[in-house]
This record gives structure tokens, C-alpha cells and sequence, in this order.
């Protein structure tokens, strides 16, 4: 969608912990966990990043089997089918079967907004704590 010349997807392991990578076009409406969690399995992931509707999330797929995660839009631009409008990253850190997130969004007073997230994994289940 940026137009770079990068593959559509990307899988790689860290950790024990299955990892893929995707734009997240092809999902209507965007975002959706349905369409997400079809390409995760399609990918044999445990955690999908993906993004395309410039908005920050983290949640299930269809099952606590599989890990939905979008940063959002660092720059905050409207992503042509809506979008916080809110510049945001997220850093991630994964120890074992832990995921520690610090999620940014930059506010209109140019204060950083800070949010931590703790995400663990036990018999293949995600529990997200907050």
C-alpha cells in the first residue's frame, strides 16, 4: 500500500513465538478479526502486526489462540476509511512467552501519552493485561 518495494508478508520466530507481519489490505471492513485471523492462520502465526486502518489496537482473533496487533499510524494521517488521527507507535519487548508493550500517541498538546501492556501466553491461550 506505500508502494515499497517490500514483500506483502513477513513471518519470522522470536522467542518461541510465531510472528507475522502484514499490511492488513484485503480485510474489509478493516480491521476486522475475522479477516485477520484467516491470514494469520493462513500464515501459521501465533501474533499478526498488521495495520491499514491507522488506528491502534490490541486484541484476539477469533480465538485467544491467535494475537491481533496494530500500532496505529505514526504519522496520524487519515487512512481513507477513518483512523484516530492521533500520531502513535508502539515498542515492543518479548521475553519467553511475554510480550511487554509501551503504546505512544502523541497529543495535540505535543505530550506523550504512555500506556503499558503486558501480554502472556500459556498452553498457546494470550491473556492481555493492562
Amino acid at each position: 500500500m506505500d508502494y515499497l518495494p517490500l514483500p506483502k508478508t513477513q513471518k519470522l520466530i522470536v522467542n518461541n513465538i510465531i510472528i507475522g507481519v502484514h499490511h492488513g489490505d484485503g480485510v474489509y471492513p478493516r480491521g476486522n478479526p475475522r479477516g485477520l485471523t484467516r491470514i494469520a492462520r493462513e500464515l501459521g502465526v501465533n501474533v499478526l502486526f498488521t495495520g491499514h486502518t491507522h488506528s491502534p489496537f490490541i486484541k484476539y482473533g477469533l480465538t485467544r489462540e491467535i494475537l491481533l496487533i496494530n500500532p496505529g499510524s505514526l504519522t496520524g494521517v487519515w487512512g481513507g476509511g477513518g483512523g484516530s488521527m492521533i500520531p502513535s507507535m508502539m515498542i515492543l519487548e518479548i521475553s519467553n512467552d511475554t510480550i511487554y508493550v509501551k503504546h505512544y500517541e502523541l497529543l495535540r498538546s505535543s505530550e506523550v501519552k504512555e500506556k503499558r501492556i503486558v501480554i502472556k501466553r500459556k498452553d498457546n491461550i494470550w491473556e492481555i493485561i493492562k
